[in-house]
């Protein structure tokens, strides 16, 4: 499994979701039984896509962000160091992601700055 690729996409497809003001594509790209976290929002955790989504038409980002690193940290799983493109302090945040063998994100973790 290419964990960077997967990285890469996983920042590229929320990006043009922010920009396109539509995450259905985002999260079409997590598994059906897939978990989200927040580290310090008083949001969540969303068990499932469909409480992913609804999270994501609630309450959507309007920042992008830009990828700082990528940490695989074994098979299908990476820590993704990244910032928000309009943080003029350029704090780094974290995603911990794993992804199932279909390439679906499985658990996402953020880590926000």
């Amino acid at each position: 499994m290419d964990v960077s690729r997967l990285a890469t996409e996983h920042v590229s497809r929320f990006n043009r979701s922010v920009t396109a003001k539509d995450f259905t594509d985002f999260v079409e790209s997590f598994a059906d039984n897939a978990n989200l976290a927040f580290d310090r929002a008083r949001v969540g955790p969303f068990k499932g896509r469909d409480a992913i989504a609804l999270a994501y038409r609630v309450s959507p980002p309007d920042d992008t962000i830009e990828l700082v690193g990528i940490d695989e940290t074994g098979p299908g799983d990476a820590v993704v160091q990244f910032a928000w493109t309009t943080d003029p302090h350029r704090r780094t945040g974290e995603m911990l992601i794993s992804w199932t063998p279909d390439e679906k994100v499985r658990n996402l973790e953020v880590r926000l700055p």
